[in-house]
């Protein structure tokens, strides 16, 4: 009788704290902080491995227009890396328009057409400041951020 009171009390838990939460049941609402630290850590391993994967065709010379094509694959792939994140709220434009500008870069780098500096648009897209040093506060304190050397609240050069 007692493990069918648990389970019941288990499962009320469950079912209320899914319509809002209440004292003394488990919450498995997700915090801002928790959101933010799980976005910028799978953002930062998706950067890591396109770095590693951008190493593994980069060419001993000067570039030439096939190796930019063999890139196109490794674009797509951290393009599908960053689609499969959730996002915070407040960054959720700023990382559909990334995926989506990664996904045409990647089309143009493979197709070999495109601009003549084809990560440019890349480049160019910043987070608001707030935003940004927000999640660079995260980033700061995580070993993938950090090896990939990704700032979450810097201006694009130039």
């Amino acid at each position: 009788m007692r493990d069918v009171a648990r389970s019941g009390l288990v499962l009320l838990c469950g079912i209320v704290t899914v319509s809002g939460g209440v004292a003394g049941c488990a919450s498995t609402r997700k915090t801002s902080a928790s959101i933010d630290a799980a976005y910028v850590s799978g953002f930062c391993k998706a950067g890591l491995a396109s770095q590693a994967d951008a190493n593994s065709v980069k060419p001993s010379g000067q570039p030439t227009p096939e190796d930019f094509k063999k890139l196109g694959p490794v674009v797509a792939k951290w393009a599908d890396a960053l689609q499969r994140l959730s996002p915070p709220t407040d960054v959720r434009s700023f990382h559909d328009t990334l995926v989506k500008e990664a996904r045409v870069t990647a089309a143009n780098l493979t197709a070999g057409t495109g601009p003549r500096d084809p990560f440019l648009a890349l480049e160019q897209m910043t987070l608001p400041p707030k935003i940004g040093a927000r999640l660079q506060a995260v980033a700061a304190k995580d070993p993938d951020c950090v090896k990939a050397n990704i700032h979450f609240d810097q201006a694009p050069a130039g």
